[in-house]
């Protein structure tokens, strides 16, 4: 993934499907990690991170979440995020995305493929680097 993205020949966008009830809070401090450094590997180290909190710690309340991402070094920088949700939100449905993880790569305006779980997500982004060589 990495090294699709540092090729700039793809553009990536990450979208947290609200399944869970503190999805929206998750979401905000990934939208404050990229609104403070938008480099492919704090993105990436901070999209860990927060993975981290979610499933291992299980981290629910904001509070609790802000302080693990000190903890973990992740600077954030606040930012309107409500602004940026609704356009989130189109994204979800234009894509029927139902499912997490799912991975949406558009080649074209006419070449739109959906993956679903880790292992068509891998799949498909091993086609994407072959489809850029």
């Amino acid at each position: 993934l990495k090294e699709l993205l540092t090729s700039e020949k793809v553009k990536l966008i990450f979208i947290d499907v609200p399944f869970a009830r503190s999805t929206p809070i998750y979401a905000k401090y990934y939208l404050y990690a990229f609104n403070a450094n938008s480099s492919v590997n704090n993105i990436l180290h901070a999209r860990k991170i927060l993975f981290d909190a979610a499933q291992t710690k299980r981290i629910q309340k904001e509070d609790d979440l802000v302080a693990y991402l000190k903890e973990q070094q992740i600077t954030v920088k606040i930012m309107d995020e409500k602004s940026v949700f609704p356009l989130l939100s189109l994204v979800i449905k234009k894509y029927k995305v139902n499912q997490t993880p799912t991975c949406v790569i558009k080649y074209s305006d006419t070449s739109v493929k959906k993956y679903i779980g880790e292992d068509e997500i891998w799949n498909g982004l091993t086609e994407l680097k072959a489809y850029l060589k």
